[in-house]
């Protein structure tokens, strides 16, 4: 009764016999059975498979007929079950379709019966064998209740090693990761698969199946089941059968284990996507690994690989072996847990694997993996075996690196990270500069590089070098909220910033503590200091609480500003110095700031800290228009007073814009636009003062012609490159935002330029403005008061914080007197400011003299010869560039001078700096006025951690700034000694004539006195410093006494004694009382100079003090003519070589002074000195000389006086 109608009616009745006697049996004793037939027409075939009822479930008649349909190749299979009272279930299958002929036993029973008798019994005697209770139950528990579609389809095996990871995993929600290397003998890679475990969320295959494209693993099809645990959790079983080929690659050894972990790391978003992971899956790469090759290939593109990533990457990609060689090279070079052979040996096989890819035939391949071995040999430190984070931290050598653009820091630290990346680039072992947040993804290398370069420039005043460095953020969410955006920003510059130490040495109690496992090619390098910049200017407090927290030992002076610095906004200090420079333009053209109005133009808005400080510099500031990020400004005839005061309400109201400018106030035919007008219409005043006729102009047009109105001023104080040379393309300026406003040089119509801002106008822009008759400098010069005021900033800490680590002196305290300090700090940074301008001002006044010219040339290109420079990125002009400027009476501008003599500043640092200056005894009197006067008045600032490097940097900047880049190369050449030596005489005449009131004295007035006064002054000062160098340099060997000069110098009454009657300041009515002192005692000790330092050498009379011996070396110049003489000899050179005549007549005239002098002391004895000069002036004839009228009568005349003065001529 139990026989389905079908079969009773239709089946032979001998089977059907058969059939009804085997199952009366199996009611006895229950067992799986199966009978099978084919129906009468041979369309079907039927199967009647008994067994134990408590064994039958919906699972495993799905499984049945799955097998049936594998097994017959039928279409289909339908399937009828009868599970009634007694011991027995029964299923009926009717397979349609199936394949002709089969052997029933082997073909169909067997299968069926496998089914029966073994997915079940294999699962549970798999689950038997788990010793751990716990999970032996809960798989026992699992077993029982599995989806039907997913024990038809999944091996008993496979199912348990499922079941067994997806128990692991727990109640988190993280994707764990296997890979199933299927079955079948000699086949195994056929029905591989990736399976994926996961918790409530199944993960999305749109993320999945592309990630694992790049991988190079091609996925067939997808099965995804749910399963419930018996505590009600639920579970997601992914299976993800891959081709046959991929399959192939995953079974290799040692590849399942990598990629599991790669994968996985994929799908729960802790790795970085991309082709280069095919890696992992081609040449077992593990996913560090793959994440080292991708960082150094990121690396490379910052650098300007002209290779994409992605196509470095495919090429990469067939060539596992290769890749593999590499990074077990590199592991052998930095694996700390390895001796110095072993790292040798990394060394050498790197050096090995490059040599031999000659052999390679691909020359893109050959390129990309030199590249590779390049960089990795060029790193000098990394965070590779510090941990297993998939940020990536190289510290590179980069000054020999010739995959790297020109100019090539010393050392550069490239982070790489799947959230950011960054660089940081050091012109020096001591460097400072800021770290910006950028936005240029794909160059923002080529960003830091630029403004590294104006950096070096602008720290030629301060210790450090330049450094510059700026991070990207990778995963910044589109369009996201300001809020959401600046907190990305922030975490991402934490990141950056704890990177930097990671490779940084640490100073424990005077000792270099280097970083935890990590091996350094490189020296001890602990000086790491940033500042704020674009982007970060509130993150010095973020930075320096990283560094308190991690022990570094600079604390708070890490980087400068913050909550326990100077405030730069407050102090106003970059707009200062800005107007430091343009305060010089204007006096040099006659202007007076400070009394008449100046018309101005500019870029930036009241609330920033640049423009918003330097438009409160003058009450004189006329400002006609000005535009920022969002609007226009436009006042063509403002009062100056009324104008100043809203500035200044504007200024404290915080996040003002233009828009909060008080209309009412803004003059006749004025405005605020924004910059999104479609256009705007200008008004006859707005179109007088800007000339322009066009009664209409869209917004970017209008600040076009802003930049380029005939006014007095422009000053940049906002972000953005606005002004480049006719020859440049935009493209060439990289500032695409500003392509539309951007001007040339050459057809600004304002007289000067003023730059606040960093990067205002390219060089060659700079450079055209200023041969087109326009007084500008370079950012570098303007806005270095910021840097100089965090470098005294910092070195102030470093001072005090010995002090505070001893215990000497509590934290607060130290804060208290660092803001105590605040105006003398500022006055000593600006201070440099107007040495660098007026320096500048005045070496660009003398290129109208060829002789000047031509030294600047020979200057040039010894700096260039010495690798210290490099013409075409310095924008330097050729020789014959110069040539054709010299016939044109011109020479260098004011920018290239800039550029020139802030290189020979960094090259006199570098080379000073190794000497042990501090031992020099006047060391502590150079190095002083580099500190505020309260800090070092109970210090002595030779106690300074950095004493000698600061001193080296002190005399670098004092002596180019006095003389000028030229006397202290002619004077070294003259002497023929090294230029160091030339500075350290410079630092001892200096000290010993204790010149530094004097030169203070007229500084104060410096923009004050007339023009033709200050040239005047400056001039002789120049003289002064030349002759007391010289002086210095003519010492005999070991000469003592000069302790004996500072003591003279020290008694201002026996200065006034020695000074002359008459005196150039004696023409000018108005000037400061000590201002014409000043002047009077410059031209005292210059025509003294010559026996100043013979005072030391010669043996004077007994009881001459040396007050009395100046008085005779005076007497005896005037009588002999010798100061006339020396006038001539200042009179203009028309050559070099005439330039060379004079020199060599200058000295001829000091050694003639020399011989006179000791003449007199013979013949005076211990007589009357002054009589002894009358009577060897008499006897040689010697009645003075008339004022020669050119140089070549000078000379003339000075041969005259050598030649009758020597003692052979006269015995003669």
């Amino acid at each position: 009764e139990s026989l389905p109608r079908t079969e009773a009616l239709e089946a032979d009745p001998e089977w059907l016999a058969q059939v009804c006697s085997s199952v009366v049996s199996l009611y006895k004793q229950p067992r799986p059975k199966v009978f099978a037939r084919r129906d009468v027409y041979g369309r079907h075939l039927n199967a009647l498979v008994y067994l134990p009822r408590e064994r039958y479930s919906a699972a495993v008649a799905a499984s049945l007929a799955q097998a049936l349909k594998d097994s017959s190749g039928a279409h289909d299979v339908r399937v009828q079950t009868l599970v009634a009272d007694g011991p027995l279930a029964r299923v009926y299958l009717i397979a349609h379709a199936a394949r002709n002929p089969l052997d029933l036993e082997t073909d169909i029973q067997q299968p069926l019966l496998a089914v029966l008798d073994g997915w079940h019994d294999r699962f549970a005697a798999m689950t038997n064998g788990v010793e751990e209770h716990a999970q032996r139950s809960a798989l026992r528990k699992l077993g029982a209740n599995l989806p039907v579609s997913f024990v038809t389809a999944t091996a008993p095996e496979v199912a348990f090693r499922d079941l067994q990871a997806m128990l692991n995993i727990g109640q988190h929600e993280r994707v764990a990761v296997r890979i199933e290397p299927g079955s079948g003998e000699g086949n195994a890679a056929r029905d591989a698969s990736i399976r994926l475990y996961s918790g409530e969320k199944v993960p999305s295959l749109s993320r999945i199946l592309p990630a694992l494209q790049n991988a190079g693993i091609a996925v067939d099809r997808e099965q995804t089941w749910a399963i419930t645990t018996a505590d009600g959790v639920r579970h997601h079983v992914t299976a993800l059968a891959v081709d046959d080929e991929s399959g192939d690659k995953l079974v290799k050894p040692g590849i399942a284990q990598v990629a599991e972990e790669l994968f996985a790391a994929l799908f729960n978003d802790e790795a970085e996507d991309g082709r280069m992971n095919g890696l992992t899956v081609e040449g077992g790469l593990s996913m560090r690994e793959v994440q080292l090759v991708r960082a150094y290939i990121s690396y490379w593109r910052q650098l300007g690989s002209k290779f994409s990533v992605r196509y470095m990457a495919e090429t990469l990609r067939t060539q596992p072996a290769l890749v593999k060689e590499f990074v077990t090279g590199f592991v052998q070079r930095f694996d700390p847990a390895l001796g110095e052979s072993e790292h040798a040996a990394g060394n050498a096989k790197l050096a090995a694997l490059k040599a031999g890819l000659s052999s390679v035939n691909h020359a893109d391949t050959e390129e990309i993996m030199a590249a590779l071995v390049d960089l990795a040999l060029a790193t000098v430190r990394t965070n590779y075996f510090q941990n297993d984070g998939e940020k990536m931290i190289f510290k590179v050598d980069t000054s020999n690196l010739a995959l790297a653009p020109e100019p090539r820091p010393y050392r550069e630290i490239y982070v790489f990270s799947r959230r950011f990346e960054g660089v940081h680039l050091r012109g020096g072992p001591v460097a400072r500069g800021g770290l910006r947040w950028s936005d240029r993804m794909e160059d923002y290398r080529t960003e830091v590089l630029g403004l590294v370069k104006a950096q070096m420039v602008k720290n030629a005043v301060i210790v450090p070098a330049g450094s510059k460095g700026g991070f990207v953020c990778k995963q910044m969410p589109k369009d996201a909220p300001r809020d959401v955006m600046a907190a990305e920003g922030e975490a991402c510059y934490r990141m950056f910033i704890s990177s930097l130490l990671e490779v940084t040495d640490n100073r424990v109690q005077g000792a270099i503590v280097p970083p935890e496992r990590t091996v350094r090619h490189d020296q001890d390098d602990p000086y790491l200091v940033v500042a704020a910049d674009k982007g970060t200017a509130t993150f010095s407090d973020i930075a320096n609480s990283i560094a308190v927290q991690r022990g570094f030992w600079l604390g708070d002076a890490f980087a400068s500003g913050g909550s326990n610095g100077y405030d730069h906004k407050k102090m106003g200090i970059t707009a200062k110095g800005a107007f430091e420079a343009v305060k010089r333009h204007f006096y040099e053209l006659g202007h007076d700031m400070t009394t008449t109005p100046i018309t101005m133009v500019g870029v930036g808005d009241m609330s920033g800290d640049v423009f918003g400080n330097g438009v409160l510099l003058s009450r004189q500031l006329k400002l006609v228009a000005a535009f920022d990020h969002r609007h226009i400004f436009l006042d063509p005839t403002p009062d100056v007073e009324v104008s100043f005061k809203e500035r200044q309400r504007m200024f404290a109201l915080p996040r003002s814009s233009w828009e909060d400018y008080d209309k009412s106030l803004i003059s006749q035919g004025g405005g605020v636009f924004p910059r999104s007008a479609r256009s705007i219409d200008l008004t006859p005043q707005v179109r007088e003062v800007l000339g322009i006729e066009e009664t209409s102009l869209a917004p970017e047009e209008l600040m076009h012609r802003i930049l380029l109105a005939p006014v007095d001023l422009f000053y940049n104080g906002g972000i953005g490159t606005y002004i480049k040379a006719s020859h440049e393309t935009h493209a060439q300026v990289k500032d695409r935002a500003n392509d539309r406003i951007r001007v040339n040089g050459g057809e600004m119509r304002c007289k000067v330029v003023g730059e606040g801002g960093n990067l205002g106008a390219t060089q060659a822009g700079r450079i055209e403005f200023a041969l087109n008759g326009g007084r500008i400098f370079t950012d570098a010069i303007d806005n270095s008061a910021g840097v100089d005021c965090s470098d005294h900033e910092v070195n102030i800490k470093i001072w005090l914080d010995t002090e505070v680590s001893a215990g000497k002196l509590p934290e607060a305290d130290r804060n208290r007197i660092l803001f105590e300090m605040t105006g003398d700090v500022e006055k000593l940074v600006l201070r440099d400011n107007t040495q660098q301008t007026r320096l500048l001002t005045r070496e660009a006044q003398a290129q109208g003299n060829a002789s000047i010219v031509d030294a600047y040339a020979a200057l040039i290109a010894n700096l260039e010869a010495e690798g210290a420079v490099s013409r075409e990125l310095e924008q330097l002009p050729s020789d014959a560039e110069l040539q054709r400027r010299k016939a044109l009476g011109r020479g260098l501008t004011a920018p290239e001078l800039a550029v020139v003599i802030a290189n020979v500043k960094n090259r006199f640092k570098r080379t000073l700096a190794v000497l042990p200056l501090v031992d020099e005894p006047w060391a502590a009197t150079v190095l002083r006025p580099y500190f505020p006067a309260q800090l070092v008045a109970t210090r002595d600032p030779l106690d300074h951690p950095l004493a000698n490097a600061i001193l080296a940097t002190v005399l670098a900047n004092e002596a180019v700034n006095r003389c000028g880049p030229l006397m202290l190369r002619d004077l070294a050449a003259e002497h023929r000694v090294d230029e160091t030596e030339v500075v350290k005489a410079w630092g001892r005449g200096w000290s010993a004539l204790q010149l530094a009131p004097v030169f203070d004295a007229l500084d104060a007035d410096a923009l004050n006195v007339p023009r033709e006064v200050s040239i005047a002054v400056d001039a002789r000062t120049r003289a002064l410093l030349r002759a007391v160098i010289e002086g210095v340099l003519s010492l005999p060997q070991g000469a003592d006494g000069m302790t004996e000069l500072s003591s003279l110098f020290a008694n201002g009454d026996q200065l006034r004694q020695l000074m002359p009657s008459k005196s150039e300041a004696d023409g000018y009515a108005g000037l400061s009382k000590n201002f014409v002192g000043a002047w009077k005692a410059v031209e005292a000790i210059e025509s003294l100079a010559t026996f100043l330092f013979a005072a030391v050498s010669v043996q004077r009379p007994s009881g001459m003090s040396l007050a009395q011996f100046l008085q005779v070396g005076m007497a005896l110049r005037e009588r002999a003519g010798i100061d006339t003489l020396e006038r001539g000899l200042k009179l203009p050179a028309t050559s070099k070589s005439q330039e060379q005549l004079r020199n060599y007549a200058m000295q001829a005239l000091r050694r003639t002074q020399q011989r006179l002098l000791l003449q007199v002391i013979e013949r005076a004895g211990s007589g009357d000195a002054l009589a002894a000069v009358d009577a060897v002036t008499a006897e040689m004839g010697l009645t003075g000389y008339t004022q020669a009228t050119d140089l070549e009568q000078a000379m003339l005349d000075v041969w005259a006086l050598s030649e009758g003065s020597n003692p052979e001529r006269l015995a003669a």
